[in-house]
C-alpha cells in the first residue's frame, strides 16, 4: 500500500528548519533596518550641513558683521545660530517628497524615529576667512552616533536644552 504526503517526523524535520532560519534570519533584517535609519540620520546631517555652509558663503558679510552673536563660540571668528526650516525656506535643502509621519505632513525628518528636524539648529561660523557649519545633535549619543572619529573639530550637541561643545 502506497501513502501520499509526509510522515510526521518529515513535517517536524520542515518546521524545525524554518523555525531555526527565522530564528537567524528576523534579527539580521531588523539589526539591519536599524543601522540603514542610522546611516540615513548621519547622511542627512551631512546634507544639512553642506546646506548650511552654502548658506553661510552667500551671506558670509552678514556673519561676519553681527555684533550680537547668537551662539557663544570658543573661538574668536563671528558665528550664527540658524535652523533647518530657514534652509527649506531659502532653498537650499529640499523638502522631502512623502514625508507623511503619523497623519501630517514633516518636510524633514529623523528617520530613526520621524522626529521633525525643522527647528534642528545648525551653527555657521567664520574662521580664517573660510565658512564652516555644525549641526546641533539632540543628545550627547547622537553626536557619538555621526562622529565616532575623533577629530579635533569642535561638534555641538543640546544638554538640558543648552548648546553645548565638544572638542
Amino acid at each position: 500500500m502506497k501513502s501520499k504526503g509526509f510522515t510526521l517526523i518529515e513535517l517536524l524535520a520542515v518546521i524545525t528548519i524554518i523555525s531555526i532560519l527565522t530564528v537567524v534570519a528576523v534579527p539580521s533584517a531588523l539589526n539591519f533596518q536599524e543601522n540603514m535609519k542610522k546611516k540615513m540620520f548621519c547622511s542627512k546631517i551631512e546634507t544639512v550641513e553642506a546646506a548650511a555652509q552654502t548658506y553661510g558663503n552667500d551671506v558670509l558679510e552678514t556673519i561676519e558683521n553681527d555684533k550680537i552673536s547668537s551662539v557663544k563660540c570658543s573661538f574668536k571668528s563671528s558665528c550664527q545660530n540658524i535652523n533647518v526650516r530657514l534652509l527649506l525656506t531659502k532653498g537650499y535643502l529640499k523638502k522631502e517628497e512623502n514625508a507623511i509621519v503619523e497623519d501630517k505632513y514633516d518636510e524633514y525628518y529623523d528617520p530613526r524615529t520621524y522626529r521633525s528636524m525643522l527647528d534642528d539648529n545648525i551653527i555657521v561660523y567664520v574662521d580664517n576667512n573660510r565658512v564652516y557649519s555644525k549641526y546641533v545633535y539632540q543628545s550627547l549619543k547622537d553626536l557619538q552616533l555621526c562622529n565616532s572619529e575623533t577629530t579635533g573639530a569642535t561638534l555641538y550637541y543640546l544638554n538640558n536644552g543648552q548648546i553645548t561643545e565638544v572638542s
